[in-house]
């Protein structure tokens, strides 16, 4: 069912699913140094570092949160990788 004009899907000042999902399972994992995880992994992405593969791995742990996922794009392709080939038949 289609959301009337002016409405969304989560009503206004309620909290964001994946927010609180994010919190509970570093809560979880964490037990009571949760925040802490996450402010480790927020210093390691923004940190000067040795090695830059560290940032780039606490980025990637972080960035779906933050962000949201990226979507997924799929190329359809016919034979050979050329266009796909429609056969329209008309009903008799």
């Amino acid at each position: 069912m289609p959301f009337k004009k002016g409405e969304g899907g989560r009503p206004r000042g309620a909290r964001n699913k994946t927010t609180s999902a994010t919190a509970h399972i570093l809560t979880e994992l964490g037990g009571p140094n949760g925040a802490q995880y996450a402010a480790q992994l927020h210093a390691l992405a923004t940190g000067a570092h040795s090695d830059p593969h560290v940032r780039i791995k606490a980025l990637a742990v972080i960035a779906p949160y933050v962000w949201g996922r990226p979507t997924e794009r799929h190329e359809h392709t016919g034979d050979g990788g050329g266009p796909i080939r429609f056969t329209w038949a008309l009903p008799s």
